[in-house]
């Protein structure tokens, strides 16, 4: 509930850096937007992994809209997380990536790690954005 609750409030404070991704286009384009599809879905669960090993999860996104994509920012909830992204406009049919990364040296026990992106995607599935999740449980084998 407090990764939760984290996720919102930086979603909340972060939210006019993430408006200025809108893509230009011209006056009077009937257009549907930038849609992401996440191939394989917007969670994932690494399930029960050993502490130490800096573990890593990609998520392919689709733009299946009528305009580039164009996502400014990955933010985590997660102060062990960094993202990588696809830098560049993702066109329209075709797909980008977002690379998780977790340090799993520094914690253990069950963690839920929250990804803001910041796109100018027109389907976010939030009231404040897009969000993704990487999940699991950390075994620290000092904890024994």
């Amino acid at each position: 509930m407090k990764s939760l609750l984290t996720a919102i409030l930086l979603a909340g404070i972060l939210s006019p850096v993430c408006a200025s991704a809108q893509y230009q286009f011209p006056a009077g384009a009937k257009k549907k937007g930038a849609v992401i599809v996440v191939q394989g879905g917007e969670v994932f669960t690494f399930g029960k992994i050993p502490s130490g090993p800096e573990v890593k999860h990609q998520f392919i996104v689709t733009n299946t809209g009528d305009e580039p994509l164009v996502i400014k920012d990955v933010l985590n909830n997660c102060s062990y997380a960094t993202s990588e992204w696809t830098r560049e406009p993702i066109m329209p049919g075709k797909k980008g990536v977002i690379i998780e990364y977790l340090n799993t040296t520094a914690w253990g026990g069950t963690f839920n790690n929250y990804l803001y992106v910041c796109s100018n995607a027109a389907n976010n599935n939030s009231a404040l954005g897009y969000f993704l999740s990487v999940a699991g449980d950390i075994d620290r084998k000092d904890d024994y």
